[in-house]
């Protein structure tokens, strides 16, 4: 009995670890869509940004984005307050992000201008799959 109990700790032990190095090199996901309602949470211009990341909470993420992306960045969680613009661009990681800034416990959402989403409505960002 005594056998079979320790076998099932080392098997949830060894699927923790392997799920951990799998999230750890994933991306992360962003969204950006046209934006026809200016009532939306995070808007600037005509772009609306979905999801709002915490780099306490984020840690593993990396994020790849091209020319003319933006970043917007906030002293507390959850993109509350007041926000600072930065331009951002080529791979970052959120612990870059967060060492950059001197803080981790800052949020920050992410916009990509591309003429071709603005004309489509189309995300601008799909990762992990979430669209």
């Amino acid at each position: 009995m005594s056998k079979t109990i320790a076998s099932i700790v080392l098997l949830v032990a060894g699927l923790s670890q392997l799920l951990s190095v799998v999230n750890a090199s994933r991306t992360a996901n962003i969204k950006l869509f046209q934006n026809t309602n200016q009532s939306l949470q995070f808007y600037s211009g005509d772009y609306a940004y979905n999801n709002c990341f915490n780099t306490a909470d984020a840690k593993s993420m990396v994020i790849s984005v091209g020319k003319k992306s933006t970043m917007l960045r906030f002293n507390g969680p959850d993109c509350k307050g007041k926000r600072k613009r930065s331009v951002i661009r080529d791979t970052k990681t959120v612990s870059d992000i967060a060492a950059k800034y001197g803080n981790t416990g800052i949020s920050f959402v992410i916009t990509r201008y591309n003429p071709d989403d603005y004309e489509s409505n189309v995300p601008a960002f799909d990762y992990l799959n979430m669209a």
